[in-house]
């Protein structure tokens, strides 16, 4: 299973999932002051891990996917993509939600 996330039109990032320690699951869940730079460098780490570009054939699949389920916009829409968040199994079917805002409405469509 493939996950891919964009915030901005035909930029695909894959999210890799990765399995934490338990000295890393107590560290993100102290929220003590002192404990507050520990959680931060651990975050950033966490989101390097987790996060690369999405390969060609992933970002075509996923583009392809959003496009076709874009709203139709017409010449005085003013349409701002929020995020798109696209699950692609082993059998290439994808599911998502496309957030944005519409005429600075926000709206939600889930595919």
């Amino acid at each position: 299973m493939k996950n891919l996330i964009s915030t901005i039109e035909g930029i695909w990032t894959s999210i890799i999932p990765i399995e934490l320690s338990t000295s890393q699951i107590e560290t993100l869940n102290n929220h003590s002051i002192e404990n507050n730079n520990n959680r931060i460098e651990l975050l950033n780490t966490i989101k390097q891990q987790t996060e690369s570009n999405a390969s060609d054939d992933d970002s075509a699949l996923a583009q392809s996917n959003y496009m076709l389920n874009k709203p139709e916009l017409k010449d005085t829409d003013t349409y701002s993509l929020a995020s798109v968040n696209i699950t692609i199994d082993e059998n290439d079917i994808q599911n998502g939600i496309i957030n944005f805002t519409l005429n600075g409405e926000y709206k939600q469509i889930r595919f």
